[in-house]
């Protein structure tokens, strides 16, 4: 139990991400002046999330702008390396312009040069899409462990689409796990939380962005042998990605939006940085993120889940309770925030709970935690 707390600790790590104005300062002052309880107890706290002071908008704001400020709206970091990747931008409003950025990151680091599209919503082209019509070459990538039994799976598509994968110790596949809300043809997720010495059931499932659904036949991962079929790639690429095309299209009917399309010259993130110039505004405009967005999305665009306890499910098992005493979203889903304090609190890696033999307590209710 020491081992897994301490490994549950160390890999709990601080944000360092700072959202700055183009028209430099900050629009954290707005913020304060509604919530100056919580801006203050966060403050007094011997242990301060560091965007706690001056980037409230990194967690809880889409978008915030002030009179005549020109205002990073949104920020996006992709979390696989791919080669390329389409883009929701569906919080762009007709009638405004926008300035878009794209940025490639490699595995070591290295930054292609950006590209930056000037657009205005209303007049963007529709885009020929293809329809998704099947999964390819669906493999079970990998499966370790570390303090859980984690299983990489992968597959390919035709046109770009949504990662995910149903899966469960039944063929009843009643847990449900997403990437991020990216498209792609290229897809990988892992699975983690899984018991040792298991068979599981799983079907991989995509859906493009007409709003087409394709799943795979049922396979199954055997959690009793650890292997990987993963080639550890050695970067001896001593140039930066290059960008070779992005651009911007709309689609029309249920699923209909706008999109970036990103292609780049190697796997690579890819960070999207969308700005507007507000003018003519006396308040602040702001486009508030869901609960899950704030509670798991933006948490683990910095912080890996391999080593951490899983988010995104609920207590369902027997022996498993949802806390009554730990805040949870959507009818008792765990998030980053059950057991975080993401302001600040009195505990080293913000726990709410010290993180012993009583932060499992809390919902592990039988053996081997009691």
């Amino acid at each position: 139990m020491g081992r897994l707390v301490y490994l549950l600790c160390t890999t709990s790590l601080f944000f360092l991400i700072f959202i700055n104005t183009a028209a430099g300062g900050d629009d954290s002052e707005s913020c304060k002046r509604c919530h100056e309880d919580v801006y203050k107890k966060a403050l007094a706290s011997p242990f301060q999330h560091s965007v706690a002071k001056d980037g409230c908008v990194v967690c809880h704001s889409l978008g915030a702008s002030n009179l005549g400020m020109k205002w990073n709206i949104r920020k996006v970091v992709s979390r696989a390396f791919h080669r390329e990747k389409t883009f929701s931008l569906k919080e762009l409003k007709d009638g405004r312009e926008y300035r878009i950025e794209v940025v490639a990151i490699d595995r070591g680091g290295r930054e292609s040069e950006p590209k930056v599209l000037t657009i205005k919503p209303v007049d963007v082209a529709g885009g020929e899409i293809t329809p998704l019509r099947a999964l390819r070459e669906v493999t079970v990538e990998e499966v370790s462990q570390g303090i859980f039994v984690m299983a990489s799976v992968s597959w390919l598509t035709d046109t770009p689409a949504t990662t995910e994968v149903e899966y469960g110790l039944t063929t009843d596949l009643k847990n449900h796990i997403t990437g991020d809300d990216h498209y792609t043809r290229e897809h990988r997720i892992p699975i983690t939380g899984l018991l040792p010495d298991k068979k599981y059931y799983f079907m991989a499932v995509s859906k493009d962005i007409l709003g087409n659904v394709a799943r795979s036949d049922r396979k199954t991962i055997d959690t009793s042998r650890f292997f990987s079929k993963r080639t550890r790639r050695r970067d001896s690429i001593e140039i930066a990605p290059i960008i070779y095309n992005a651009k911007v299209f709309r689609t029309e009917g249920e699923m209909g939006g706008i999109y970036l399309s990103v292609s780049l010259s190697e796997p690579s993130k890819i960070r999207v940085t969308i700005s507007e110039e507000i003018k003519d505004r006396e308040k602040p405009d702001h486009l508030f993120p869901s609960e899950r967005y704030t509670a798991i999305t933006v948490c683990i665009k910095c912080h890996r889940q391999g080593a951490s306890h899983p988010v995104g499910i609920r207590a369902r098992k027997p022996g498993i309770i949802t806390p009554d005493d730990l805040p949870t979203i959507e009818g008792g889903m765990l998030t980053c925030t059950t057991c975080h304090d993401p302001h600040g609190g009195s505990r080293m890696y913000l726990a709410r709970v010290a993180f012993d033999r009583n932060i499992c307590v809390k919902c592990h209710v039988s053996d081997p935690f009691l």
